[in-house]
């Protein structure tokens, strides 16, 4: 999926409660090095998610109106918090059963 979106240009990236270091690892273990544009952490912000602060990183380092961005997270709570931020946004649900 990565790949599919990076075709049209799209920036790719991570905005994550975790620390700098542990988004490095976690992204250098799943063999995802170079996937994506930035990994964004909110140690610079010094707070969490879903603090608006949080998810001004991305206009920060992207240039990008909220509207333009397509926040995707398994979380519900994130999901929930970029949509009200104006990202739209795509929950992947993992409780599903089919």
């Amino acid at each position: 999926m990565l790949d599919r979106l990076r075709r049209p240009g799209l920036p790719l990236a991570i905005l994550s409660n975790g620390t700098p270091d542990m988004l490095a690892a976690a992204v250098r273990s799943a063999g995802l090095g170079g996937a994506f544009d930035a990994l964004l952490s909110v140690e610079s912000t010094g707070i969490f998610k879903p603090a608006r602060a949080v998810y001004d990183l991305v206009g920060a380092r992207f240039g990008t109106e909220a509207a333009q961005v397509l926040f995707v997270s398994s979380n519900g709570w994130d999901a929930a918090g970029a949509a009200c931020y104006g990202f739209r946004t795509v929950w992947i649900n993992r409780n599903l059963q089919c």
